[in-house]
């Protein structure tokens, strides 16, 4: 009986240590799961904290990412709009090429035109040159005209005062046959020689168109 009890004390004594032991163990068990519960709630608040800023942050993204969207989406039409501009300008370029043969024709046309132009102007200065050298022959021969005309003016009045003259003197014909029949008389042969005096020589008084007189020796 006595074997039973101790049997029983040491087996309660077991117990008792198992179950001291065990709570000892479940003690820091639980420590360490108090310690881990802290650890894992301060990785969790950490972890909390994280995901409110990745939160943020995903929503600034997120505004950027749209802003950028919507840049991207005026960049395209911006690119749509240049890669239209730039199709036209290539077009354009493509006609300005196809048109500069025809250009360069009609330069190669122009410069002949120049030149034939250039050509037209020289013969014009030549010609101007020409017809301001026979301008100021012509100009020499007109004063030369005139003071011909002068000349023969002069003349011409001179002419004409000597046949006024000359019909003044005719008109005075008959006074001048009277003085020369008067002279012929008094010159005649006839008449006796003055006292002293040379022999007088026959002589001839003659009529001249002028109206002169003119003595000559008879024959």
């Amino acid at each position: 009986m006595k074997k039973i009890v101790l049997l029983l004390v040491v087996v309660c004594a077991a117990l008792l240590a198992a179950l001291v032991l065990r709570a000892m163990r479940a003690d820091a068990l639980l420590e360490s799961a108090q310690k881990e519960t802290l650890t894992v709630s301060n990785q969790l608040s950490e972890a909390h904290m994280k995901v409110n800023h990745q939160e943020r942050r995903n929503a600034a993204l997120q505004s950027q990412l749209a802003e950028r969207e919507t840049s991207l989406a005026g960049w395209s039409n911006t690119v749509a709009q240049l890669r239209t501009a730039l199709n036209a300008n290539r077009t354009e370029l493509d006609a300005a090429r196809a048109e500069i043969p025809p250009a360069m024709a009609r330069g190669q046309a122009f410069a002949a035109e120049r030149d034939v132009f250039s050509n037209r102007v020289n013969e014009m200065e030549a010609a101007w040159r020409e017809q301001t050298l026979q301008l100021q022959a012509a100009r020499a021969s007109a004063v030369a005209i005139q003071t011909e005309h002068a000349a023969l003016s002069h003349a011409f009045a001179k002419e004409q005062a000597d046949r006024v003259r000359l019909e003044n003197l005719l008109k005075d014909r008959a006074a001048l046959e009277v003085r020369l029949a008067d002279a012929r008389r008094l010159s005649s042969p006839t008449e006796k020689p003055k006292p002293g005096g040379k022999p007088d020589y026959h002589q001839a008084l003659q009529l001249q168109p002028d109206g002169t007189v003119l003595l000559k020796p008879a024959e």
